[in-house]
């Protein structure tokens, strides 16, 4: 994957680390394992999965309200940027997504 020149500040998410964690960061991928599912209270959100080129996985977190505003950018097999927040789940790195910035 070639970063996109507009947008400099993207990381590797291989980079992303625990001294990261509540850090909000934009990084680039392919969009894959898209799973919808519902909440405690009934709303949708989903969780995805990032991959670069060398096939490394990042986990992708969208709670509903983000979910709702991006559901037609959330196609599986396009290279994204997207933001989000560096979080921590059973011992794993993930990015809670606010949003994706080009598709």
């Amino acid at each position: 994957l070639t970063a996109i020149p507009e947008h400099s500040d993207l990381i590797d998410f291989t980079d992303i680390t625990d001294g990261q964690l509540g850090e909000s960061v934009n990084t680039q991928g392919v969009l894959a394992s898209i799973r919808p599912t519902l909440t405690q209270k009934q709303k949708q959100m989903a969780f995805a999965s990032l991959y670069d080129n060398q096939g490394n996985m990042l986990p992708l977190v969208f709670f509903p309200e983000t979910y709702t505003r991006l559901l037609d950018k959330l196609i599986e097999g396009n290279l994204v940027i997207v933001s989000g927040k560096v979080d921590r789940w059973r011992d794993k790195l993930q990015l809670v997504v606010s949003g994706i910035l080009k598709e």
